[in-house]
């Protein structure tokens, strides 16, 4: 463990390591890139600095009277290593971290701070118990480090609502975690936390929303998890819970709960008295037992991943009657003809071994703005949806929390049968490169084209990228006669 640090030095960065540049954007935002050499810190050899003002933060410029970046004012510090392991290693027997924090603590207005992937065996104290940190700031990533524990002096950072602490040495959630009553997003992914590393804890002062604890050796859910009343997204996957606990009903915020290859063989009734959920995934278990007619009742669920488990023909008849979407595939104990069949005559049971028969009728490809989702969610699903009874996927609304985009949008457009691209003058070529290649990829062994290139917006601020080109575009006011036909197509 790491002893506490000597006086900071005062030091400051010599300026001749800065280079900023100023957005054309604002006058007050500045990107600053420091190369630090060996001899000042060999573990990172970049800095990244980036300054975010908002509107309701005044704070003193970045920029000093030189046109030099000033690091003290910097509200975002990102620092990233990829040096081989050995030097690593060297660096680690060294010492060389104090350089770290010798840097941190001079910048009182960090508001993010990324330290992942340095292997830090630890985060000390310094000189009468001070914390390294700002108290200001709001987000902390110590992903991918040799992390043990967290000092006690970390208490002070109330404004603290997002720490991220995946892939590191913890057996136990932090002590100080319970003392940080804004923290509102606590990720202890692939750790070695066990049962009694969450249990010794008291979660009742704590405001968490978002708790992730896949990849640890839990065998159950402490009591005191329940006390984390305000949590909508749940993560416990690859762990080895046998059960989850009758109280889980308590958690009457909870939106999302993941509990994806553990050993569970049942899930308690309670379950279906949590209101708010809308997805449930339980795949890869050993399930033999839902409650399967509450689940079905549900009036927010709209994703329930059941495959990979042991569920029989009852559950299927229960759930093939739900409005929300199931993934049932690989169940030993269901007759997959069956469930074929019962796709065919267009129930919403999906994801059953049934060859490459498309779940969605349609996918919604679009720029991923608010105006566009409000134009989705005002005239596309209720045109598409309501009166026309169609299947359709979109982003904000269908995807898996804690996928990667790219790969949701790549896996849900396989599964659909055609291709809505939505057009508007938000929408960027660059950055939806993937989705539009896989998009006229899609064509492939199909008799007709997939993709539907819809334009609405002012035509001026438009441009149909180059993949599109070849293809007749639907233009707004959408004419629902002619899009219907080229989706039944």
């Amino acid at each position: 463990m790491c002893s506490k640090m000597d006086d900071v030095e005062q030091n400051k960065l010599s300026t001749e390591t800065i280079e900023s540049s100023v957005s054309n954007d604002s006058d007050e935002s500045a990107v600053a890139n420091v190369n630090v050499d060996q001899h000042f810190f060999s573990c990172v050899h970049e800095y990244q600095f980036q300054r975010d003002v908002r509107e309701d933060e005044p704070s003193s410029p970045p920029i000093e009277e030189d046109g030099r970046a000033n690091p003290d004012h910097l509200t975002e510090l990102y620092i990233s290593s990829d040096l081989p392991e050995d030097h690593v290693n060297q660096i680690i027997q060294e010492k060389n971290y104090e350089k770290i924090w010798d840097l941190l603590v001079k910048m009182l207005e960090l508001r993010t701070l990324s330290l992942s992937f340095l292997q830090l065996p630890c985060i000390p104290n310094l000189h009468g118990e001070k914390c390294v940190f700002t108290e200001k700031l709001r987000c902390l990533f110590l992903t991918g480090n040799n992390l043990e524990d967290l000092p006690d002096a970390m208490r002070v950072l109330q404004c603290l609502k997002r720490m991220q602490l995946g892939s590191n040495s913890f057996t136990k959630i932090p002590d100080v975690i319970a003392r940080l009553q804004g923290l509102e997003h606590l990720d202890m992914s692939k750790n070695q936390v066990t049962d009694d590393g969450i249990a010794h804890l008291d979660f009742k002062d704590l405001k968490l929303k978002e708790l992730y604890l896949n990849g640890n050796k839990i065998r159950t859910l402490p009591p005191n998890i329940f006390k984390l009343r305000e949590l909508t997204h749940f993560d416990g996957s690859y762990n080895e819970l046998q059960s989850i606990p009758d109280e889980i009903d308590q958690l009457q915020n909870l939106k999302y709960i993941r509990l994806k290859q553990n050993r569970l063989r049942r899930l308690p009734e309670s379950l279906g008295n949590v209101k708010s959920l809308e997805v449930i995934c339980v795949s890869e278990n050993c399930l033999q037992d839902i409650p399967a007619e509450k689940l079905a009742k549900l009036p927010k669920l709209r994703l329930c991943c059941l495959h990979s488990n042991r569920l029989g023909q009852a559950v299927f008849q229960t759930l093939k009657k739900a409005k929300f979407h199931v993934r049932f595939g690989d169940n030993r104990l269901v007759d997959p003809k069956i469930a074929k069949d019962k796709i065919e005559a267009g129930c919403h049971m999906t994801d059953v071994p049934s060859g490459k028969m498309p779940i969605y009728d349609v996918f919604i490809l679009y720029s991923g703005s608010e105006e566009d989702e409000k134009l989705i969610n005002d005239v596309f699903l209720p045109g598409l949806e309501e009166e026309n009874e169609l299947k359709v996927c979109v982003a904000f609304r269908d995807y898996i929390p804690g996928q990667y985009v790219s790969e949701e949008a790549i896996s849900n457009m396989k599964k659909s049968r055609k291709i809505i691209a939505l057009l508007t003058e938000h929408f960027d070529e660059q950055a939806k490169a993937v989705e539009i290649n896989q998009a006229v990829g899609a064509d492939q062994g199909r008799q007709s084209c997939s993709v539907i290139p819809v334009v609405s917006g002012n035509p001026d601020y438009i441009k149909i990228p180059a993949q599109f080109e070849k293809i007749v575009p639907l233009r707004a006011p959408v004419d629902w006669d002619k899009l219907l036909t080229a989706i039944k197509a």
